[in-house]
């Protein structure tokens, strides 16, 4: 009898033991779900715009019955170490303005720490700025992002309970190697797309009249839309016409990211006029540096009554951005020869499957292909002073082909069919 006791005893204290074990388990299953914050459902204040990287989520979704939403199919990979443009807009009723804050779980703990959060603007209507991530390989792998826009006087919170306001969240996976993609800010906005934007802009040999508008008040005309050509030293003839409300006037601005950081830089400015003005004319020269060949991107904003300098980035009411594609070269519409110290032909240009290299002086020489962002794409070593080289694998676009010959070099720019 007293050893069934035992043995009875011995069974409960297991029970209880794999009981709170279940519960346990059970605890920290609820306690790793993420927060989710409440509002009451206004559409006076929500996000409207919010791009980072290749999160381009413009006229986000709105729900009326919740202000929470998060975006599984909408993510990015980001580089640890590196710096990101990001831009964001909210859509607000006349006068109200709210805060931004964005948080990051670097940790992965299901938490938004305050360490956590990397960007705060208060009081704003947009916000538009430099988001660096930490260079730190613990971070690696997948994480959530939350954005917010409140209306609140009240400490933000991921968590918190407000008046009015939007959340989003985000997947965003961090990595180690190199994301070669390009991220230009995103200056896109909706308030006033018809007050004053651009309709007519030439630049040289590149004309693009009577544009229009988007809801955006932002386009991107890739390289093929538009084909040109800047020759390093030659100035061009440069004007903009403004289309819209018949009253409102304003000011133009113009930038060409010639150090292809995929920023426009103060230093890169290239034109600037006016406050009050519908059009302008001006000249624009290109600089006489061989470090400045290649394919460009170029960036043009029409402001109403704008207060310079302008921000390449930024949001205001009654604006438009167009973005462009422009070639520098050594001598419009020609295989440019980007330096001449030794002999070399290339042909056919432009190619389609395969390109011949032939050395005058058939002697040994290294070729190394590029695309117009630098990147190493073919190389190779080649004895005989002729080789073929296969391109079929590049895609249809502007590459450099670089040929070293006993501590010579030349360069060359083919286009690939």
């Amino acid at each position: 009898m007293k050893k069934t006791s035992i043995f009875g005893a011995y069974k409960s204290q297991v029970m209880k033991q794999f009981l709170l074990l279940i519960f346990t388990c059970l605890f920290f299953q609820v306690e790793a779900q993420y927060c989710t914050p409440a509002y009451n459902p206004d559409p006076s204040v929500h996000i409207h715009n919010f791009n980072l990287g290749d999160i381009v989520n413009r006229n986000s979704f709105y729900d009326e019955t919740q202000s929470y939403t998060f975006h599984t199919d909408i993510t990015t990979d980001l580089e640890i170490g590196r710096t990101y443009p990001l831009t964001a807009s909210g859509e607000v009723t006349a006068g109200i303005k709210g805060d931004w804050a964005i948080w990051i779980d670097f940790d992965d703990n299901r938490v938004f720490s305050s360490e956590e959060r990397v960007w705060t603007d208060l009081d704003v209507r947009s916000t538009a700025g430099l988001l660096t991530i930490p260079d730190d390989p613990s971070i690696e792998g997948e994480r959530r992002m939350r954005v917010s826009y409140v209306w609140t006087s009240q400490e933000l919170d991921p968590c918190g309970e407000y008046n009015n306001g939007e959340t989003e969240d985000y997947t965003v996976t961090f990595v180690s190697n190199l994301v070669e993609s390009d991220y230009y800010c995103y200056p896109y906005d909706a308030l006033d797309t018809d007050a004053f934007y651009i309709n007519d802009f030439t630049f040289g040999n590149l004309e693009n009249m009577n544009s229009g508008n988007n809801e955006f008040n932002y386009s991107i005309y890739s390289a093929d839309d538009f084909s040109n050509q800047f020759v390093l030293g030659e100035s061009y003839d440069f004007s903009l016409n403004k289309e819209g409300q018949e009253d409102i006037t304003g000011g133009f601005s113009a930038w060409i990211d010639y150090n292809d950081n995929q920023l426009f830089e103060d230093t890169e400015l290239v034109f600037e006029e006016g406050t009050a003005i519908v059009s302008a004319q001006g000249i624009i020269t290109i600089p006489n540096d061989d470090s400045l060949l290649g394919m460009k991107k170029m960036r043009v904003r029409a402001e109403r009554s704008p207060t310079f300098p302008l921000d390449p980035c930024g949001f205001e009411d009654a604006t438009e951005t167009e973005d462009y594609f422009i070639e520098i070269v050594l001598e419009a519409n020609s295989t440019q020869e980007l330096l001449s110290n030794i002999e070399f032909n290339i042909y056919p240009n432009p190619c389609t499957d395969f390109i011949q290299v032939q050395s005058a002086a058939s002697k040994e020489f290294n070729y190394t292909i590029y695309n117009m962002y630098g990147q190493e794409l073919i190389s190779g070593i080649n004895v005989s002073g002729n080789v073929m080289v296969n391109t079929m694998q590049l895609t249809a676009g502007i590459y450099v082909l670089k040929v070293d010959q006993e501590e010579q070099n030349k360069k060359f720019v083919f286009v690939k069919e």
